[in-house]
């Protein structure tokens, strides 16, 4: 157990630097592609964070059903046996974070409104995105160790053999492990901050 957890520490450092390049380089590729302020701030209609018309408990809850679903989609796809099918998902995610901070910034420099685009981000998203957005890392890194475990087993069919593989019952035991007590409270944590400290921090 413990060696099947450490594994998972280098493949979640690289996936980090990942998703914040991809967050840094969609930002720029939609700032040099350029769109017009007041037609994006008239067009736009971009779900904000904060739902007034739900209590704290009842957006807390929103926020965790709605961010659970992210590494149920990635474990899922790691079900299929292609290689890197499920990194998707989390690429995706840093590109949508990356186009939202480019639609904020955008509106803030067209109306003058809210903070500043850095002090954002201080204030109203790396408070619960450390959290949740390292649970996107952790549970594609576990993703990789299950996709690559189906691939081994589909390629021992032909003859491939592969050493020291886990079996069936503990890559199960590992990986609901990891997922229920790493993933789903780091999650469960990201949306309390979210729902009741970023509120009073914006």
């Amino acid at each position: 157990m413990l060696n099947f957890v450490k594994g998972l520490i280098k493949p979640s450092i690289f996936l980090s630097i990942g998703l914040v390049f991809t967050i840094v380089i969609t930002y720029f590729i939609c700032t040099s592609i350029g769109f017009d302020p007041e037609k994006l701030f008239s067009d736009s209609n971009v779900n904000t964070l904060s739902n007034k018309e739900l209590t704290s408990f009842g957006h807390t809850k929103e926020l965790f059903m709605n961010n659970i679903i992210v590494p149920l989609q990635i474990l899922v796809l790691a079900i299929i046996p292609v290689p890197f099918l499920h990194l998707i998902v989390l690429l995706k995610n840093g590109a949508m974070i990356g186009i939202i901070f480019y639609i904020y910034n955008a509106i803030h420099l067209s109306t003058g409104n809210g903070d500043s685009l850095l002090f954002m981000i201080v204030k109203g998203f790396l408070p619960h995105a450390v959290l949740e957005l390292f649970a996107f890392v952790i549970a594609t890194a576990l993703a990789l160790k299950i996709n690559q475990w189906i691939v081994r087993k589909i390629l021992h069919l032909f003859g491939k053999r592969y050493e020291g593989m886990y079996s069936f019952k503990q890559l199960l035991a590992y990986s609901s492990f990891v997922f229920f007590v790493i993933i789903v409270p780091m999650i469960l944590l990201a949306a309390i901050i979210e729902g009741y400290i970023t509120p009073l921090l914006l």
